[in-house]
């Protein structure tokens, strides 16, 4: 925005130079009864200007005028500098590209904070730190969430007849990670500890498996939910007290970004402001710290699909998360383009008599991410919170097709909504991995073409890869 601004600034005064009549501006006084003026103040400066500057024409030819008052010619000078910041304004703004242009459209928001004053925990890594989450936030990709504990994934290979051994585990992690083409519309990768440092069959570090199919590690770095004291239905992360150390390791090992989960839950006397403010400034916190050792924070205050709530109670809620989210960000300082948004989409409770619209969640989940959010953010990335695989693809199709100027990349980070019906399909033989992985591929590629909003027409009308139904578990814990 300050370059659009500069950009009308120098055009303005620019227009004034070759465009005014001298003698308007350079002219003496030539009688002793014209009334003494203050010189003319030029426009105050905005900013440097990195990339953009309004190429100007040289004048060939200026019809010479006679000498009019000073007040006058002063005057017109004025009007001739208000034509030229109104034409180098548009010119700038055109010239940008489509990204900033978008992020100028939503600039004078009271959502971006002055921040002189905060920390910068950003400072040793700001460059990596934007690159890597504008890596991540590409068009057409999204995140594979392959985050789950020791615990919870050996759940999911018992409910397809294996032991879920930790040997298992790794073998089926493997078999995600190798699947041809995952990098067509998947850009990062979320690992559980464990998996950060496992390799494959033949000795390659997991690390290495992904970075070179131009996908980027990133690791889950909260160590789990625990109940609120004097409110049990409520739950706080744990975590922060050893995650400097813990980051500066995973970065070693290869990660280069990071999640970590808090979780608010709607009930006739829940969530309490309590909660809000642990759940805000805990990953306010975490956030700091993964940019202070270079990892991009993806920061999720999950607002819980248990319950029976309509969709409006759902968004007042949200509103409220959210708002206050952003607002304790930049408390700390967090760079808004070096971390990554992963909230729950705005939908109805998952025990709720009535379903909404796809068209009705995208309206309403980014209005109010319109009112809440930064546009400087690099990039949302939706967690699928239970939904089936069928709908929360129609979801992000449904939000590419509402908001098409969006300041941020809208996409996904999804694990069940990606993995389930892979699961099934893969069912714990080895002859079964090729399919499975061809099924995991094609998710992936519906749920990209649904980013970029191409999840329409024929493509749709073939039907959904997914064969699962609903994939909620009330008080779902990874």
């Amino acid at each position: 925005m300050s370059r659009i601004l500069f950009a009308a600034g120098a055009g303005a005064l620019t227009f004034v130079a070759l465009f005014a009549p001298s003698s308007e501006l350079f002219s003496t006084q030539t009688t002793a009864f014209l009334p003494r003026q203050a010189p003319l103040t030029v426009a105050p400066q905005y900013g440097s200007m990195e990339q953009y500057r309004v190429a100007q024409q040289p004048v060939m030819y200026v019809q010479p005028e006679a000498v009019q008052p000073q007040s006058e010619g002063v005057s017109s000078a004025v009007a001739y500098g208000v034509m030229g910041f109104g034409a180098a304004l548009a010119a700038a703004a055109f010239l940008m590209p489509a990204k900033e242009r978008r992020v100028a459209m939503f600039a004078t928001s009271s959502l971006i904070m002055d921040t002189s004053k905060s920390p910068k925990p950003w400072s040793k890594h700001k460059d990596e730190l934007i690159k890597t989450a504008s890596y991540i936030a590409s068009p057409g990709k999204g995140i594979l969430a392959s985050d789950e504990s020791t615990g919870t994934c050996a759940l999911r290979l018992k409910d397809i007849g294996m032991e879920g051994t930790v040997e298992e585990q790794r073998v089926y992690r493997q078999m995600l990670y190798t699947t041809p083409g995952l990098n067509e519309h998947i850009a990062g990768a979320i690992m559980f500890e464990k998996t950060l440092y496992e390799s494959s069959d033949d000795g390659v570090p997991f690390v290495k498996v992904l970075n070179d199919q131009g996908i980027i590690p990133g690791i889950k770095v909260d160590t789990g939910l625990k109940k609120i004291d004097g409110s049990p239905a409520e739950t706080w992360t744990s975590g922060l007290d050893t995650l400097k150390e813990r980051c500066a390791k995973y970065y070693e090992q290869g990660a280069r970004f990071a999640k970590w989960r808090n979780v608010v839950y709607i009930t006739d006397s829940t969530p309490t402001d309590a909660a809000i403010l642990d759940c805000v400034t805990t990953l306010a916190q975490y956030a700091a710290t993964c940019q202070a050792e270079g990892l991009v924070p993806i920061v999720e205050p999950e607002v819980s699909l248990d319950g029976d709530h309509d969709i409006e109670t759902c968004k007042e809620v949200t509103r409220k998360v959210w708002k206050m989210q952003y607002e304790v960000l930049q408390q700390y300082g967090v760079m808004m383009e070096g971390m990554l948004f992963k909230p729950a989409m705005i939908v109805p409770g998952a025990d709720a008599p009535k379903k909404e619209p796809a068209e009705k969640v995208a309206k309403y989940t980014l209005d109010v991410m319109k009112e809440t959010v930064p546009p400087t953010m690099a990039g949302i990335t939706f967690l699928s919170g239970g939904q089936s695989e069928e709908e929360a693809t129609q979801h992000i199709q449904a939000m590419a097709e509402y908001m098409k100027d969006a300041p941020w990349n809208v996409s996904f980070s999804f694990a069940r909504a990606l993995q389930s019906s892979v699961l099934k399909t893969y069912g714990g033989k080895k002859e079964n991995m090729p399919k499975a992985q061809e099924l995991l591929r094609a998710i992936c590629q519906v749920n990209g073409l649904a980013q970029m909003g191409k999840y329409t027409g024929e493509i749709s009308d073939r039907g959904h890869p997914s064969t699962t139904g609903s994939l909620y578990e009330k008080g779902y814990q990874y």
